[in-house]
């Protein structure tokens, strides 16, 4: 891009002095009117080109829409689904949406930036316990349960497919004793994604 960028900016330069040349040279060599006006296109033509090739590279990225509460869900049952299609495509049974899990997932999601910004360790919570603890009070026995969590991605497909390439996470979707999961969201100030999938045992 920056050779690109060079070649245009060295071709105007090189457009504009000869073109600027014509009024010093004019008595030496006539131009005609038709060839000077060609001669200005080329100048307005490869300006605007390096124009747009300079506000391409200085252009900061476009932010992630920040999506309403429904949004939020439809997100989670579109990751729900795609969960299962990769299930059946490795020809196991599907598996049932938990609205305890889904719960625990939530605040799991929402977990995510300050455990990272502490220093934590994946799969821990804020205050250093285990990530299983927020099932504590729910009736659900967190050793039967595994967790996913795919940090600030920005759809459900590009996290279910990221998800999948590691050994880890391909596992815990793909295990044939898992029955049910909850999904959780959490969309960051910046307007990006963090997941949590809670799988656990028939």
């Amino acid at each position: 891009m920056k050779k690109r960028l060079l070649n245009t900016f060295t071709a105007v330069c090189l457009a504009s002095f000869m073109l600027s040349g014509m009024t010093v040279t004019a008595s030496a060599q006539q131009y005609t009117d038709k060839e000077i006006e060609a001669m200005k296109r080329l100048v307005n033509g490869l300006n605007a080109t390096y124009n747009s090739e300079a506000n391409r590279q200085t252009a900061p990225a476009e932010p992630p829409p920040f999506l309403t509460a429904d949004e939020l869900k439809a997100h989670t049952d579109t990751m729900f689904e795609l969960v299962n299609k990769e299930r059946e495509k490795a020809g196991l049974a599907p598996l049932v949406r938990d609205s305890l899990l889904d719960g625990a997932a939530m605040i799991r999601a929402a977990e995510i930036r300050a455990v990272d910004l502490a220093g934590g360790v994946p799969h821990t919570r804020p205050d250093g316990t285990s990530w299983r603890t927020v099932l504590d009070g729910t009736g659900i026995n967190g050793r039967r349960c595994g967790e996913n969590i795919s940090r600030a991605k920005s759809s459900p497909q590009i996290s279910v497919d990221l998800l999948m390439q590691s050994d880890g996470h391909r596992k815990n979707i793909l295990r044939d004793n898992y029955g049910s999961i909850g999904i959780g969201i959490y969309q960051r100030s910046d307007g990006s994604l963090d997941w949590i999938q809670i799988f656990m045992l028939k």
